[in-house]
């Protein structure tokens, strides 16, 4: 299964200014079950964090592709405002 992080609080710091609120949580959730489904069969490590609507992807993915594809699930997630992709091509 794909692992994935939603910004628990005993996370280091990621430069977000405040504590995630309860909605950024249900989005940062939302999109990385989202990108379970998308990936399935596959395996990354993701970590998904949002802040007021923004979405950060960082880990580790296989390809261009892959990143691309990551992104573009985040994105068509409803409530998503942008997505900061910060996945590297290993």
């Amino acid at each position: 299964m794909t692992p994935f992080t939603s910004g628990s609080p005993g996370e280091p710091d990621r430069g977000f200014a405040a504590s995630p609120t309860p909605a950024d949580v249900d989005l940062a959730v939302h999109a990385a079950h989202c990108l379970v489904e998308a990936l399935a069969g596959d395996t990354y490590e993701i970590a998904v964090q949002a802040q007021n609507g923004v979405v950060v992807l960082e880990g580790v993915v296989a390809s261009d592709r892959a990143r691309t594809f990551a992104h573009r699930v985040v994105w068509a997630v409803p409530a998503v405002r942008d997505v900061s992709n910060r996945l590297v091509v290993a």
